[in-house]
């Protein structure tokens, strides 16, 4: 931790520039902050507004920290919700503002939070209204002293970064992890996620590899930008109610020929793991799960065909995922677009993994969100770079 006062360390020992800069306008206490949050009010003294993906997420985070015994319910203005439940929790209407006391704890779990602050702040609340991030404070994202033992990794990426806007979105995304305050991601957050202007160039024979496709949703995107002007596409998806989404889209398309759907992880060899299938997005590969799936390599999957663009979001899997990817990266330097925000220390030490593999690349990094979720590493060869 940087000293608040007395003699300063040697410079040899001393976090960068920037990073110290950081550290010292910001004191510690983010994650000490948000727990008292959850924690100061008695059982049903929290309130839950917004009853879709994020606020299934985040009830799921609160039990699995053991402090959902304080969530009263939720709130939504979607009237179709009303009198329906979400994880065994009530699903109320606004007006239930009017009877509850106006220092009501809220924390607000819909990507609307802007209008929701507002409209809030008009029915007079406002000095109990939160946005927490607590994936990322369940998973120590908001671990000062990892981020200070982390320095020496955080500056070489902080000088391999291709662009000054890269530089400017580690900086926001270490800001907001020792601040909680959403300003410091949104400040640099982007639209066009996996294939940003300036960093990503689509040709006419893209082999796309759609590692964690959900039910389709970057395939779609990758269709758009590209104009339908691809050679193949290759979507892993291992939750079976998701990958049933992803081929059901693909039998409706009239490019499935050539859009592939593999109901597997990625991982780093062929094997049989143990899954744990969470909300919507968020099912992961976990020792306890309570499901098996099948998980295979790229290598193994692709046997030596080649690959131009992988996308990776893998739920904390990446690593084991890029090291099954090895070969096909040396041989045929495809672009990466990595997720690099579901383990606490994947935002330096993913891209110091990619950069032994990747000679000849430049790197770039990007933020899709106002919380810790959605921060992308890109690695592009350099005569693709636009």
């Amino acid at each position: 931790m940087i000293p608040t006062g007395g003699p300063r360390p040697p410079a040899a020992t001393r976090p960068p520039v920037w990073l110290e800069a950081l550290l010292e306008a910001h004191p510690p206490g983010a994650s000490d902050r948000q727990r008292a949050f959850l924690t100061e009010g008695g059982p049903g003294s929290l309130v839950l507004f917004g009853a879709g993906y994020q606020g299934e997420l985040t009830l799921s985070d609160l039990r699995a920290m053991g402090l959902d015994g304080s969530v009263r319910c939720f709130l939504d203005n979607e009237a179709s919700k009303w009198g329906r439940t979400l994880g065994g929790l009530p699903i109320c209407a606004p007006n239930l503002l009017d009877t509850l006391p106006k220092d009501t704890r809220i924390l607000i779990t819909s990507g609307a939070y802007a209008p929701i602050r507002s409209q809030l702040a008009e029915a007079g609340f406002s000095s109990g209204v939160r946005i927490l991030d607590l994936s990322a404070l369940r998973n120590g994202l908001f671990d000062r002293d990892l981020l200070v033992r982390a320095a020496p990794t955080l500056e070489r990426l902080h000088a391999m970064l291709g662009d000054a806007f890269s530089r400017k979105v580690l900086e926001g995304v270490i800001a907001y992890r020792l601040t909680a305050d959403i300003t410091h991601v949104e400040a640099v957050c982007e639209p066009l996620q996996y294939f940003p202007d300036g960093v990503v160039k689509l040709g006419p024979k893209e082999v796309f590899i759609d590692g964690g496709a959900f039910d389709g949703d970057t395939v779609r995107t990758f269709l758009a930008a590209c104009g339908g002007a691809f050679e193949a596409i290759h979507a892993f998806e291992p939750d079976p109610r998701n990958a049933a989404r992803l081929r059901d889209w693909i039998a409706g398309h009239p490019d499935r020929a050539r859009i592939h759907a593999h109901a597997e992880a990625l991982y780093s060899h062929p094997t049989e793991l143990r899954f744990e299938e969470g909300p919507s997005m968020s099912s992961r590969i976990d020792a306890v799960g309570g499901t098996c799936i099948q998980a295979t390599s790229l290598d193994a999957c692709l046997q030596g065909a080649p690959a131009t663009f992988i996308k990776f979001d893998l739920e904390g899997a990446e690593r084991a995922a890029l090291k099954g990817a090895e070969a096909t990266i040396r041989t045929w330097r495809p672009k990466l677009a990595i997720s690099a925000y579901h383990l606490a220390d994947d935002l330096w030490e993913l891209p110091a993994m990619i950069a032994e593999l990747t000679p000849g690349y430049r790197y770039f990094l990007r933020h899709y969100s106002f919380l810790s979720f959605e921060t992308v590493f890109y690695a592009i060869p350099e005569e693709q770079c636009p």
